[in-house]
C-alpha cells in the first residue's frame, strides 16, 4: 500500500499538514494497486542509484510557499511513477493556480484554469534565477526570464505558457530526477521535446542526475539553445534548483 498522509508528512517535514494530506490522497487515487517505495530527495543521495520501481515525490520547498504579497505562483508538487528505471506516469499539482496535470505515457489530462498561470512572451527562454546573466550572454540578446523552480519552468513549456526553458550546467550542480522526471512526461505528452546536454531525449532515457536540460515545444528551438549547455566544468555532483 502507498504511505498514508502521516508517513508522507514525516517525509516532507511539513508542519501544516493539509497540503501533504492532499498529496497522499492524490497518490492513492492515481495508483491504488501499487506497492512501491515513495522517495523524496531529502535524505536520498543525489549520486546514488534509484530503485528500478518507485515513486519520486518532490517535497514542498518552503522558500517557494509564499512571497511578501501572498502565495508564490511558482509552487509545484510532482509525483512520478518510475518503472524499470524510466519515468512512466506522473501527477503535477500547481496549487497557486489550481491546475492539475496527469500523464500516462503519451496520454495526459489537464484540469483547472490555465489562464491563472503566469504567461511569458513567445520568444522568452525560462532559466533559473542564478543563470539569467549567463543565458542572456550566450543567447545573443534573446529575452530570458528567471523562474525559480526547474520543474515549474518545464511545466510552463508543457502547458503552452512559455516556448522554451532550460536548466543550465553550472559548476558542480546537477539536475536530479526529482527536478525533471514528472515534467518531462508532460512536455512529451504535449508534443514537445526535452534534451540533455549529451543530446539524449529525456522522455526515453533512464532517470539519472543530469548536468542540465533543454525543453521546447518547437524542435528548432532545441538546436538554437545548444550553446547554453556548453562548457560544463568538472566537479562533485550536487542538486540544482
Amino acid at each position: 500500500m502507498l504511505p498514508d498522509s502521516t508517513a508522507l508528512l514525516a517525509l516532507n517535514d511539513d508542519p501544516r499538514g493539509r497540503l501533504h494530506a492532499s498529496i497522499a490522497a492524490e497518490l492513492a487515487r492515481a495508483w491504488p494497486d501499487l506497492d512501491l517505495p515513495v522517495l523524496t530527495q531529502r535524505g536520498h543521495h543525489v549520486g546514488g542509484g534509484l530503485p528500478k520501481d518507485c515513486i519520486l515525490l518532490t517535497p514542498v520547498d518552503r522558500g517557494l510557499l509564499r512571497t511578501p504579497t501572498g502565495p508564490s505562483p511558482y509552487r509545484i508538487i510532482t509525483a512520478c511513477r518510475v518503472g524499470d528505471g524510466f519515468a512512466r506516469e506522473s501527477i503535477v499539482l500547481l496549487p497557486a493556480s489550481g491546475v492539475r496535470v496527469a500523464v500516462d505515457g503519451a496520454e495526459w489530462t489537464v484540469a483547472g484554469d490555465l489562464d491563472r498561470l503566469p504567461s511569458f512572451g513567445s520568444d522568452v527562454v525560462l532559466v533559473g534565477p542564478g543563470q539569467r546573466d549567463l543565458a542572456a550572454g550566450r543567447l545573443n540578446g534573446r529575452p530570458v526570464a528567471a523562474v525559480p523552480d526547474a520543474a515549474f519552468r518545464m511545466m510552463m513549456v508543457a502547458l503552452g505558457r512559455a516556448t522554451a526553458a532550460v536548466c543550465l550546467p553550472e559548476g558542480d550542480r546537477c539536475c536530479t530526477p526529482w527536478n525533471y522526471a514528472a515534467a518531462v512526461l508532460a512536455v512529451h505528452g504535449a508534443g514537445g521535446k526535452t534534451r540533455a546536454p549529451d543530446g539524449k531525449d529525456l522522455a526515453h532515457s533512464p532517470l539519472a542526475a543530469r548536468t542540465g536540460w533543454l525543453a521546447s515545444l518547437r524542435a528548432p528551438d532545441l538546436d538554437g539553445l545548444v550553446p547554453l549547455t556548453l562548457s560544463q566544468p568538472p566537479g562533485t555532483v550536487r542538486a540544482s534548483p
